[in-house]
Formats: structure tokens, sequence, C-alpha cells
């Protein structure tokens, strides 16, 4: 039995949906844009006008937008635990594994004092008795 050498932790697949996060939570809420230029003001006028008629629309996705970054936060804090959990059994099982590989030699070196303790005593027994 040979013992492999553990293969370095993977960096977490967590990370990426825990970085997305924030910008999730900062795009799930239309904002109006800055007006610039000479039609700014009308431009800006228009948002809020078009905010104001769609706002039972919006709260409704605003609120969809909100359970689904929470879904995503829960699946991120989930994959974390999962990854941690596996990282502490698969060092168990090296622990395990060198356990093994220790009681193997022993059980070797014993066969071998059982096979020299057989041997002399028969060889003490072909000699006969003095």
């Amino acid at each position: 039995m040979s013992l492999r050498a553990a293969p370095p932790p993977a960096s977490s697949t967590a990370e990426p949906i825990e970085s997305l996060l924030p910008h999730l939570e900062s795009t799930a809420a239309p904002r109006a844009g800055a007006g610039t230029g000479a039609l700014g003001g009308v431009r800006r006028s228009a948002q809020r006008l078009l905010f104001r008629v769609l706002r039972p629309y919006w709260f409704q996705q605003y609120q969809f937008a909100k359970f689904v970054i929470a879904g995503f936060g829960r699946v991120a804090t989930s994959m974390r635990y999962e990854q941690q959990q596996r990282e502490a059994l698969d060092g168990r099982v090296r622990e395990l594994t060198r356990e093994l590989v220790s009681c193997k030699r022993e059980l070797h070196q014993l066969e071998r004092a059982i096979v020299d303790l057989d041997s002399h005593s028969r060889s003490d027994l072909a000699s006969g008795p003095r």
C-alpha cells in the first residue's frame, strides 16, 4: 500500500459566488442615472416618472431578486461548509491510512518473529533431548 501525497487544497468553489453577492445586491434595485448634458434633467425626470409607473412591478422584482441573492448566499455557505468537511475527512483518511500501514508493518514483524520461533523450536525438537 502506498501513501500518495495529498493534493493541495483547491480554492473554494464558493468564492466566485460570494464575490458576486455585493454586485448583485447593488444592482437589485433600479436607480435613476445622473443626468448630464443639455437633456440630463429631462432624462432624469423621465426615469423618475417611469420608475413611479413601474413601482408595483419593480417592488415584486426587487423582492424576487433579494430572495435569489439570499439563495446564492446560502448556496455559497453550504459549499464552503461541505468543502471544509471534505478536507477534514480527507485528513482523517490520510491519518487512518498511515496507521494502517504502520499496523501492517508491525504484523509482518510479528509474523517473522513467529516463523523464527517456530523454526527454532523445530530445530530444538529435531536435535532431541540431551
